[in-house]
């Protein structure tokens, strides 16, 4: 029974894990009960130990839920902030911004520890909804610049088979260079004026 209180007073001082927790203290519980008797003069004090460990076991254990319960909570609360934020951000237009601030925020959400299983299953479904919302945002502007690139190189296309047209005719008087001359500072301009074409 000394060793069992020895036990006792141990996972009482060390054991973090709940579950752990109450599975050893019921090992310890039926490992007692089988233990048979011992002499008098020793029973009252060995049986008021174990007694007092009793206590402080149970009420270690009732703090340590309401503990758990209120981390629970905070938890429950910081995340539904981030989800506040990963609303906020759909609405931001500055595409390098939406990119840093849906890392930052995926990051936090990993950082904040669990909630309760029920409240997770809330918030969990809201979260990658907004996340997924943010990313097709992403994407449809990386598409979007994709097509106006594409755009852009074929209209140079354009301009470059027009200049070569010009460059190929035959210029045999002042009027017809004067017209080239013009053709040509025209297609500059477009070309200028043409979005920039990327591969």
């Amino acid at each position: 029974k000394r060793a069992l209180i020895n036990q006792f007073q141990a996972l009482i001082a060390d054991e973090e894990n709940i579950g752990v927790a109450f599975s050893t203290h019921k090992e310890i519980s039926e490992k007692w009960k089988t233990i048979g008797d011992i002499p008098r003069v020793k029973r009252h004090e060995i049986q008021q130990e174990f007694s007092r460990l009793q206590e402080e076991f149970f009420y270690n254990m009732r703090i340590y839920k309401d503990i758990k319960e209120y981390d629970f909570q905070k938890n429950f609360e910081a995340k539904q902030n981030i989800i506040s934020k990963l609303q906020s951000l759909v609405n931001q237009n500055e595409i390098k911004n939406l990119e840093v601030g849906i890392k930052e925020l995926q990051n936090d959400w990993e950082d904040i520890g669990p909630t309760k299983q029920e409240l997770w299953d809330k918030i969990k479904d809201e979260y990658w909804a907004t996340v997924n919302q943010v990313y097709d945002k992403i994407r449809s502007f990386y598409e979007e610049r994709k097509k106006k690139s594409e755009e852009s190189i074929q209209q140079k296309k354009e301009l470059i088979q027009k200049m070569e047209e010009i460059l190929a005719s035959e210029r045999d008087s002042v009027k017809t260079w004067t017209k080239h001359t013009q053709q040509v500072l025209d297609l500059q301009d477009k070309w200028k004026h043409t979005g920039i074409g990327q591969r």
